[in-house]
Parts: structure tokens; C-alpha cells; sequence
């Protein structure tokens, strides 16, 4: 992510909190998983049989109890209206840490009010946090793809990201 991009984020950071963000804990494993699974039937289109709700929740239980794993979630008067998921992991290739985010997904009712930008801006500060490189969107819709290379994320091989240095720093 390039300073100028960063700036603005952080910026975004400062004028939003309209809705007030937490971390998630293994307790709201339901919540999660609701979130991570409308996504999937939304902006993925794909059918929900008990095999794919069953891989979801095990990944979901997975980040959750990983001493790397993070859940941010977004309310409005104690409903959560916006979550993702992530962990913190291990490049090979340059030997540095990276965050992977599961779906971030906001309601519908909630999707032009900045709650994205909330989620993303307190995504961003965990990966600094943990010294990670980049953010790496593993599951992006075309939708969503826009979003991304709005706040400086571009596309990879296989992957959307938002790297968190200037190349070659």
C-alpha cells in the first residue's frame, strides 16, 4: 500500500466510528460462520449443503482458536452488521508474515455507510501490529474487486491484496 493510500485509510480511520468495532472471541463462532456463509451464498453463488457449512464452521473454529487468528466484527445498537476473519501467516518466499482475511461481508442495509472502510481500517492495524507485509483477500468477487483497488489493493495471481510497504522498503 503506498504512503499516500495509507494516509487516506488511516485518515478514513479517524473521521469514521460510527459503529463501534470488537474483536470477536470463540463465543460468537456463530456469528462468524453466519457472516462468512452469506457470503459465500451471496457473492459466491454457491449452494450451502451441510458438507460446505461443516468445512466453513471447522475454518472459522480453526482462525478463531489460532493464537494468529482474528475476528473484527461491526454493530449498530449491538447487532453485528459487518465481520471478516483472518490469520496471521508465514511467507516462505520472503521469510515474512502476511494476513490472510476470510470474506469480509457486510449486510446489505449497511454497505454505503462505511463499515467496509471501518473493517478494513482496523485490518490494516493488525497487520502492522504483527510486522506482516500485506493483506491478502483470498475469496474476491468482481464486486468487490473495485473496493479493494479503491483503498490501494491490487490484483495478484491468485489473490487481491493490499501490500503494507512500498516495494523494495
Amino acid at each position: 500500500m503506498n504512503s499516500k493510500t495509507l494516509a487516506r485509510i488511516e485518515r478514513m480511520g479517524l473521521k469514521m466510528g460510527a459503529f463501534p468495532l470488537r474483536a470477536g472471541t470463540m463465543h460468537d463462532l456463530p456469528i462468524v460462520l453466519k457472516f462468512y456463509l452469506a457470503y459465500l451464498e451471496e457473492m459466491e453463488h454457491v449452494t450451502l449443503t451441510p458438507h460446505i457449512v461443516h468445512v466453513a464452521a471447522m475454518s472459522v473454529q480453526e482462525v478463531l482458536s489460532n493464537n494468529g487468528g482474528l475476528a473484527m466484527m461491526c454493530e449498530d445498537n449491538g447487532i453485528v452488521v459487518g465481520c471478516y476473519c483472518c490469520q496471521l501467516l508465514h511467507e516462505r518466499l520472503t521469510d515474512g508474515m502476511y494476513v490472510q482475511v476470510f470474506p469480509l461481508y457486510v449486510l446489505p442495509n449497511y454497505r454505503t455507510l462505511g463499515v467496509g472502510e471501518q473493517l478494513v481500517v482496523k485490518m490494516v492495524e493488525y497487520a502492522k501490529s504483527r510486522n506482516a507485509t500485506r493483506i491478502a483477500f483470498m475469496e474476491t468477487p468482481e464486486e468487490c474487486s473495485k473496493w479493494i483497488e479503491r483503498l490501494g489493493g491490487r490484483i495478484s495471481l491468485v489473490e487481491y491484496e493490499i501490500p503494507l510497504c512500498e516495494t523494495g522498503e
